[in-house]
């Protein structure tokens, strides 16, 4: 099984890089259930780990494979906040805004 306090230790001493590391590694590890999912949603059962074979403790020794030695984390998420947040928060905001206007026009009738 998943032996957490590991897990929690190799977290705690490398940061969020390492949940990028042990993410991929669970990825090649369930390589084969995800590419023979017939749906989303076996996919997404394969991905919250239920009704998958169990994780061993190769998972977290392949982890150290994936190295990011250049990787800035806040970099990151401005580059994917801007490439694929930003616009959709913004249209929400905007069609948010667009419903108040429709609802206070409702109102006078």
């Amino acid at each position: 099984g998943i032996n957490a306090e590991y897990m929690g230790e190799l977290f705690l001493v490398r940061g969020n890089v390492y949940l990028f590391q042990f993410a991929l590694s669970l990825h090649q590890h369930f390589s084969q259930e995800i590419l023979a999912a017939k749906d989303h949603a076996q996919t997404y059962a394969v991905l919250r780990l239920e009704k998958c074979r169990p994780i061993d403790d190769s998972c977290f020794d392949r982890a150290d494979q994936y190295n990011f030695p250049d990787l800035n984390m806040e970099t990151a998420r401005e580059y994917a906040y801007n490439t694929h947040l930003k616009a959709r928060i913004e249209r929400a905001k905007q069609l948010a805004q667009e419903d108040d206007d429709l609802s206070d026009f409702d109102d006078e009738d």
